[in-house]
């Protein structure tokens, strides 16, 4: 199993759950806290720092918690970390706060 790492216990829990019920335990294909660079004409360099990735694969999974949203600045950085991810072929999930309320007990 990784050893989790800099994430909050929501991701731990989210994480543990797709080992467990999508991969039948084999979490080789898994990252937390995964770095993807951009250079992009419009954005210029950025660095986003992915919850759970499956790099191989390229599905981002963001976790969302009750930051997200608020402040303007704050959605704005998920909604440019959103579309330059999909810009260069990332599928990305996000999972709020609001929809799974069990992982942040």
């Amino acid at each position: 199993m990784q050893e989790h790492v800099d994430g909050n216990s929501a991701e731990y829990r989210l994480y543990d759950e797709i080992v467990k019920n999508c991969l039948d335990g084999d979490d080789s294909l898994l990252r937390t806290q995964y770095k993807v660079n951009f250079k992009h004409q419009e954005h210029g360099f950025r660095q986003a720092r992915l919850d759970i990735a499956l790099p191989e694969l390229r599905v981002a999974i963001r976790v969302m918690g009750g930051v997200h949203g608020e402040p303007f600045a704050m959605n704005a950085h998920d909604e440019i970390q959103l579309e330059l991810l999909e810009w260069m072929g990332w599928d990305v999930i996000d999972v709020w706060a609001i929809e799974r309320p069990d992982l942040w007990l």
